[in-house]
């Protein structure tokens, strides 16, 4: 997947698999600013940014990564402190980490934004012979890195149904200048096809601005005919043109654009009317586990005033509220949505806990996670995915041998291991997440009912706060609250489920005292850690119980988790039990968390009867949703993975800004695939 470079004389790339450069030979930094910062005005826009704005930039062709770190340099200088840069950028072939290392060592005064930049993608560079969507966060700085095919990947970004032609996606207003950077059409015709024009169409917006170095005439009519305006003008060094201009949907006749300006196609995952809100907005987020810190710590970064509201006296009271939970993934060697989600996750979620890593080590360590091959079923899969992975430096198979080696014990399966995974307290994590001055915490509060505003496009949330009357008006709301959220009159049609799950808190023993990583099997078991007494345990679990709402601890359940713990570790015989505790995950029936807007199932019913006659047809309509009300719940027993990537969906939704991973992946949380689903299997004859 990674490219082949050679270097030439002066120490500079050059793409084995295209013959070509990667940047001028005369100064690539210096060309990257004249072609394409220069030419889509970036610096004057820039300025003209206010705190809380956000400014969309789309690139084909990452390359050596160069565009980005000149044009985030170009930010720091220029761009107002709270203002937000996106860069969504493409790469087919990228670069492996040294080779990308190797490269931008040819600018020092980039040193600054590379190292961070080289850090994140030694550890995220996924391996996987097929389309990935890497994600990097650095203050208000977002990159997007599309590794796959050009078209296929900003196609993504539109959603799954959406057509190449037709408005942008609804949810941000589209891309605000293009750096065309493939290798020379000559030699890479792909990413100048009239296709992959046509999504970078779909993706702009009136004004949107262009700039390549090629002044290639089939590049011209390309981007004419999907309703680019281009000028030719002077090309940087040696090169005598380059082209340059914006989208004008409807300032030519050529028929290509003609077509595409009619044919405008929604769909049930599109949200109708939907309006991004100010950043002076007040968001009320019902649940403080860690969907609702996760979203709150993600509302609060892009500076809105955030209120955390929980019905018990502390946070993560409830299904979050285990001493220890695992980070890990059920990573799938093939493209499903569950196996997409998952991956995304991933990749987001151990990024974001190496901070907390780091400043809370008693709560937590970067350990890694062993994922046994227990059964013949499991050991086929996790060969499958180490075979579909190679490389990724995240995941790897290791043999019985280097698994005990991993695991300090000795263990006769081999394993996956995830080593930037490991165990945190939830509870510690979700005190970290919402430690912003913009966040504020309303204990002792539960939310009956909610109530939409029309006169003021706001919710009034009425209920309880320490056993008095208690109302208070919001801009928006999240539904955070797990398997409780079926209590409003807007969410009673959720499909989701509670199953109960009791862990086991078993003695310190001489047997496990080696143990340093997290084991995962039928069963799991973590490290020792420290009870709030400072008393050592070690926690095993989890039972999984169905149809089974007992808040009191089983002693069978306790049975069942060391029998789960002897299979893995026969070499652990009778360890004293210390205790236990019950929690409710909360899931849906696909496995996959609800996170996005909550939609209005009287409409939606309405609306997209005609699927229970025709599942496949075409009805050309928006779904209706609950204005500025949003659901993030089902995360079942991977909270930790999980809710990272969901309280950045719905915050980046609520922003108006372009999805932390592909529209498509957002779209297979979107709460309304069930009731659509429903409405399928409901035929009538």
């Amino acid at each position: 997947m990674t490219d082949s470079v050679h270097w030439d004389e002066n120490g500079q790339p050059v793409s084995m698999h295209f013959d070509d450069v990667y940047f001028s030979k005369a100064d690539g930094l210096q060309e990257s600013r004249y072609v394409f910062q220069q030419h889509n005005q970036l610096e004057q826009r820039f300025r003209q940014l206010t705190a809380g704005e956000h400014f969309v930039v789309g690139e084909t062709g990452f390359g050596t990564g160069l565009n980005f770190l000149a044009c985030w340099q170009q930010w720091d200088q220029c761009a107002a402190t709270a203002a937000r840069l996106h860069y969504i950028s493409t790469e087919k072939h990228p670069l492996s980490p040294e080779q990308l290392a190797r490269s931008l060592q040819l600018w020092p005064e980039l040193n600054r934004y590379s190292d961070p930049l080289l850090r994140w993608y030694k550890r995220s560079l996924c391996d996987r012979g097929s389309a990935v969507t890497l994600y990097f966060k650095r203050n208000n700085i977002h990159l997007t890195l599309l590794v796959g095919d050009a078209t296929q990947g900003l196609a993504a970004q539109l959603g799954e149904h959406h057509p190449q032609q037709g408005k942008p996606v609804a949810y941000w207003h589209g891309v605000d200048a293009w750096f065309l950077d493939g290798f020379a059409p000559a030699k890479n015709p792909d990413m100048w096809s009239l296709p992959l024009c046509k999504t970078l169409a779909a993706l702009s917006r009136k004004h949107t601005t262009f700039a390549t170095f090629t002044a290639a005439g089939q590049v011209k009519r390309h981007l004419q005919d999907c309703g680019f305006e281009v000028k030719k003008v002077p090309g940087f060094g040696k090169k005598r043109d380059m082209l340059c201009g914006k989208f004008t949907p409807t300032s030519n006749n050529k028929n290509e654009n003609k077509k595409a300006n009619k044919k405008t196609v929604f769909h049930w995952t599109q949200v109708d009317n939907f309006q991004a809100l100010a950043q002076t907005s007040h968001i009320a987020i019902i649940g403080a586990g860690l969907a609702g810190c996760h979203s709150a710590y993600a509302l609060a970064k892009k500076g809105f005033k955030v209120s955390v509201i929980d019905r018990h006296c502390r946070l993560a009271n409830e299904g979050s509220g285990n001493p220890q939970g695992i980070l890990y993934s059920k990573l799938s060697a093939d493209q499903g949505k569950l196996g997409e989600f998952n991956l995304a996750a991933l990749l987001l979620a151990q990024e974001m806990y190496r901070d907390f890593w780091q400043a809370h080590p008693y709560s937590g360590q970067n350990n890694g996670v062993l994922q046994l091959g227990h059964d013949e079923k499991i050991l086929s899969i996790n060969q499958q995915i180490a075979q579909t992975f190679g490389n990724s430096p995240f995941v790897r198979l290791l043999n019985p041998q280097q698994a005990s080696e991993q695991a300090g014990l000795a263990l006769n399966q081999s394993a996956l291991f995830f080593p930037f995974c490991g165990w945190l307290n939830p509870t510690a994590v979700c005190r970290w997440l919402t430690q912003s001055p913009n966040i504020k915490l309303l204990t002792h509060t539960s939310v009956e009912k909610l109530d939409f505003l029309k006169s003021s496009e706001q919710w009034s949330l009425n209920g309880q706060q320490h056993s008095q009357q208690w109302q208070q008006t919001f801009d928006a709301v999240v539904i955070a609250n797990a398997g409780d959220a079926q209590q409003f009159e807007q969410s009673l049609w959720l499909p989701t489920k509670k199953i109960r799950g009791q862990i086991t808190y078993i003695a310190k023993d001489p047997v496990l005292k080696p143990l340093n990583t997290n084991i995962c099997a039928r069963g799991y078991i973590s490290p020792l850690t420290q009870d709030e007494n400072r008393l050592p345990f070690h926690a095993i679990g989890a039972s999984f119980n169905l149809n089974n709402f007992n808040t009191a601890l089983s002693d069978q359940d306790h049975r069942d988790n060391l029998a789960h713990l002897q299979r893995v570790l026969p070499q652990v015989k009778h360890p004293a039990i210390l205790g236990g505790r019950v929690g409710f995950r909360c899931t849906s029936p696909d496995y996959l968390p609800l996170v996005g807007s909550l939609p209005d199932i009287r409409a939606f019913e309405s609306d997209f009867l005609g699927f229970s006659h025709n599942a496949k047809q075409l009805i050309n309509k928006q779904g209706q949703y609950h204005r500025h009300l949003y659901l993030n719940v089902a995360h079942g027993s991977k909270g930790l993975n999980y809710t990272p990537l969901a309280g950045a969906i719905i915050a980046h939704r609520i922003a108006g800004e372009p999805p932390p991973c592909s529209q498509t992946v957002v779209d297979s949380v979107n709460p309304a695939r069930f009731i659509i689903r429903r409405i399928v299997r409901a035929k009538t004859k």
